[in-house]
């Protein structure tokens, strides 16, 4: 998150692009937009972290989610990020980055995820994005009350929710996301 002006501009490439972001990368996507709104056509969001409800208090221990995090086979992922272990092939490579190196990362990511301030601002920022804006979420994994209040009413922004699906429908609703991106 440090760097995403840094590495922004090169993901963008000179051409506008539908910016695609899942939950922090949402975040990035908005960021980006703000910053170069020539160069988004628009912001396909899903799951976008800062339109849910504020993790709690245990995800700003970032020590304590850095240890979970590294100790945490593909399995275990699977359950806490889609509700079963259904999923644990595809999580097996994650989990062997987090056991290497990008624990400490990924709980630091996690925890700034619960600053309001930065919420706020992202919020802000999409408010200002004229494009069209998807917002996909799954029914188990919904926006927060106030946000459906304040970006459902926009011509601008379309809200879908998928039933069945958590925080990460691209694992388990695969191909009903893919036809949602393709619209």
């Amino acid at each position: 998150m440090a760097d995403w002006e840094t590495w922004l501009p090169a993901v963008l490439g000179e051409e506008p692009v539908d910016l695609i972001g899942h939950s922090i990368g949402a975040g990035a996507a908005v960021t980006a937009a703000e910053q170069f709104p020539d160069r988004i056509r628009s912001l396909p969001l899903i799951a976008p972290f800062f339109l849910q409800v504020a993790v709690g208090p245990a995800m700003r221990l970032r020590p304590l989610v850095r240890t979970y995090l590294r100790h945490a086979d593909a399995a275990r992922l699977s359950r806490q990020l889609t509700g079963s272990e259904g999923n644990a092939n595809a999580l097996e490579s994650s989990a062997q980055d987090l056991r290497r190196t990008s624990a400490g990362h990924v709980a630091q990511y996690l925890a700034h995820a619960g600053s309001t301030r930065w919420r706020a601002e992202l919020r802000e920022a999409l408010a200002r994005f004229a494009g069209p804006v998807r917002i996909i979420t799954g029914s188990a994994d919904p926006l927060a009350p106030d946000a459906v209040t304040q970006f459902a009413s926009r011509p601008n922004v379309e809200l879908i929710s998928l039933p069945g699906a958590g925080h990460h429908p691209q694992l388990t609703h695969a191909s009903e996301l893919a036809g949602l991106l393709h619209k």
